[in-house]
C-alpha cells in the first residue's frame, strides 16, 4: 500500500460544499447559535466579533498559519481551565497544526492531554488547558 495524503486521511477538500448547503443542514438540524463567517482565518476573527470570554473552542484550521491566526484569537480570551480541541494535533495529512501549536504554547502555561475515547476512532484526539493568563 503507497502511504499518500489521500490514504491517510477520509477528509476531502471540501470544494463540493457550499454556504447555502451549510444554512440548509443548520436549519434542519434546528440549530440555533451558530454564524457563518466567510473568508481567511486572518481576515474574519475581529475585535468587535470577539467573545468577551471563551470556555471551549474547536480548533480545526489545517493549516499552520490559520493555527496561530486562531491561538492569536481564542487564547487571551480563553478561561483559566477552558480547552482547546486540536483537530489536526497528530494529522499526518496536516502536519502545520502541530507545528504552529508547539510554536505558539511554548511560552504559555498549559497541559496537553491527549484523549481518545472510543477505541474505534481512526484518530487520536489531542486538547490543550490554559492553566493560567
Amino acid at each position: 500500500m503507497t502511504l499518500n495524503a489521500s490514504s491517510i486521511s477520509k477528509s476531502s477538500d471540501f470544494s463540493n460544499t457550499s454556504r447555502s448547503f451549510l444554512e440548509r443542514k443548520i436549519e434542519i438540524l434546528g440549530l440555533d447559535n451558530i454564524v457563518l463567517v466567510e473568508g481567511p482565518f486572518s481576515e474574519t476573527m475581529r475585535e468587535s466579533q470577539a467573545p468577551n470570554r471563551i470556555f471551549c473552542a474547536l480548533f480545526d484550521c489545517d493549516l499552520y498559519a490559520s493555527y496561530l491566526d486562531t491561538f492569536d484569537f481564542v487564547w487571551p480570551r480563553l478561561n483559566i481551565g477552558g480547552l482547546c480541541q486540536l483537530d489536526e494535533y497528530y494529522s499526518l495529512k496536516f502536519p502545520g497544526g502541530r507545528i504552529a501549536c508547539d510554536e505558539f504554547l511554548r511560552s504559555m502555561p498549559h497541559h496537553l492531554i491527549s484523549s481518545k475515547a472510543n477505541p474505534y476512532d481512526e484518530f487520536e484526539r489531542w486538547a490543550v488547558v490554559k492553566l493560567k493568563d
